[in-house]
């Protein structure tokens, strides 16, 4: 007995329509070949904003303005804000499962050894995708002297 199916399928089109398109003709070979069709809650479109199709409407494929794909954040005008956000939110919790909870026990060394062991990981995959700027290096400072500082037990301003 083999079992296999398909996740995660994504595409780029010059178009919303041709992608909906492209992304309908594969579920029919999906459904043909294997039985297998795309969950409701999977289909959507997410239009370049001001572009040709950043009207878009459909009940079977809805617009949206961003989505995460394989854990990358992506907003349809090419804004990392929100996928910022989301790492923040990663790191931190990577950050409280691991030095928070050991800090009462190990020494300032081993916690910062630990931080960077779990939360540069993340920070390093989470924005391998986005482009550099320096507000965004600033961001990250910012964020590596508040954990530091954590990690040490000193308030920063």
């Amino acid at each position: 007995l083999l079992a296999t199916y398909v996740d995660n399928v994504y595409n780029v089109a010059p178009s919303a329509r041709q992608g909906v398109a492209m992304l309908e003709d594969f579920e029919q070979h999906l459904m043909t070949n294997w039985g297998q069709c795309f969950k409701d809650s999977s289909r959507k479109v997410m239009p370049i904003k001001g572009g040709p199709d950043s009207k878009w409407v459909s009940r079977k494929w809805p617009k949206v303005d961003e989505f995460n794909a394989l854990g990358f954040l992506t907003a349809c005008n090419g804004e990392t804000s929100s996928a910022w956000r989301e790492a923040k939110k990663s790191m931190w919790r990577a950050y409280w499962a691991n030095c928070g909870k050991k800090s009462s026990t190990s020494s300032v060394s081993q916690r910062l050894s630990l931080m960077k062991r779990a939360v540069l990981p993340i920070l390093l995959y989470k924005a391998s995708p986005w482009p550099v700027s320096k507000s965004r290096l600033d961001d990250i400072d910012r964020q590596q002297r508040i954990m530091v500082a954590s990690a040490l037990r000193e308030r920063i301003q």
